[in-house]
């Protein structure tokens, strides 16, 4: 009995966000957009050793606000899309279950990898703070490891800083792999705007 109460305790989640002026305000709509799809704050959120969940969220300007979940459980990969049903005093969230990205799991991991999807830092770490009034941006949420992080990028301004270009090709590689090709570009939609032509100062 000693041995199986013992394997019960969790260990603690380590949470990590950035001290910056923006979590408040873009933690309200991400949060509201997690009710809606029936899913749990990934801050708040245990996973085993070895899982890993990702969310990438874009938006926060005058376009609804779209998220992608990546999960890997037990070695298998899923996803998710959500959108919420307008920008602000969001009242609910459509949500689909994504097909496999086009390349495979693995080489699709690769690129979002290869693009330090893990380990980018906040820009307020690294002096690199821009941005305007009702710009797109992306916030990424991760947990692995019994640790969570989160960053905030905006790109819809001009930046030497190559992380936001690193931010900017992330979300490039999620909309090419997922985008199905039916979709037409309205209210800067993620993946066919920027997979068929792109947002002007954004990608």
């Amino acid at each position: 009995m000693l041995f199986s109460s013992c394997s019960l305790v969790q260990k603690e989640l380590k949470v990590e966000i950035p001290d910056a002026t923006w979590p408040p305000v873009v933690f309200k709509p991400i949060d509201t957009v997690t009710e809606f799809a029936s899913l749990k704050r990934l801050r708040e959120t245990h996973l085993a050793e070895g899982d890993l969940e990702i969310r990438i969220w874009r938006g926060f300007g005058l376009a609804p606000l779209e998220g992608v979940v990546l999960t890997r459980i037990s070695g298998k990969w899923s996803a998710l899309y959500l959108i919420s049903d307008v920008y602000v005093d969001i009242k609910g969230a459509y949500v689909k279950q994504l097909k496999a990205p086009k390349s495979g799991w693995d080489p699709f991991w690769q690129k979002l990898s290869e693009a330090d999807i893990a380990t980018l830092p906040d820009p307020s770490q690294i002096n690199c703070e821009n941005g305007g009034i009702d710009g797109m941006s992306y916030v990424v949420e991760i947990n692995q490891n019994y640790a969570y992080r989160a960053y905030k990028y905006e790109t819809s301004y001009p930046s030497k800083c190559e992380e936001v270009q690193k931010m900017k090709q992330i979300g490039r590689i999620i909309a090419n792999e997922f985008y199905d090709g039916k979709q037409e570009c309205i209210n800067a939609r993620w993946f066919p705007c920027v997979a068929k032509y792109g947002v002007e100062n954004d990608l």
